[in-house]
């Protein structure tokens, strides 16, 4: 909790990851892309411009971990999957004019660390949270 003119607020940050197809806009988490199944099991997969480097599964499915780079089946016509830090903030405070209420703003973005050495080595592969 921060206090500032009298005021109390409580900031939350949640830290997580998403995947971004390399042909579309959109971030999905490792499910929505079909990375991992639905009864848990994870894809083979390779880093882009790594040779036979293999994905480590936990690096897509644990929380804690984040893949180091782009990566795809290892095939030619295989869509690339960018992965990406995803950090949610929100703040939250009492309503001065409505007694026992809260006010709130959130806010939330998406870091593209592909071409970024410093975000890469900060993330790639390394704990978080």
């Amino acid at each position: 909790m921060t206090s500032r003119e009298g005021a109390t607020y409580t900031v939350y940050t949640v830290v997580g990851k998403c995947y971004r197809l390399s042909a579309e806009a959109s971030c999905l988490s490792a499910s929505k892309q079909g990375l991992v199944t639905s009864s848990g099991a994870v894809g083979a997969y390779k880093y882009v411009g790594e040779g036979n480097k293999a994905v480590d599964a936990a690096s897509i499915t644990d929380a804690t971990k984040f893949p180091t780079g782009p990566f795809n089946t290892g095939t030619a016509s295989s869509p690339t999957y960018s992965p990406m830090p995803r950090v949610v903030v929100l703040v939250t405070w009492p309503d001065s004019q409505h007694q026992g209420k809260t006010c709130w703003y959130s806010t939330a973005t998406i870091f593209d660390g592909s071409n970024d050495v410093t975000l890469k080595s900060k993330w790639g592969g390394e704990q978080y949270g």
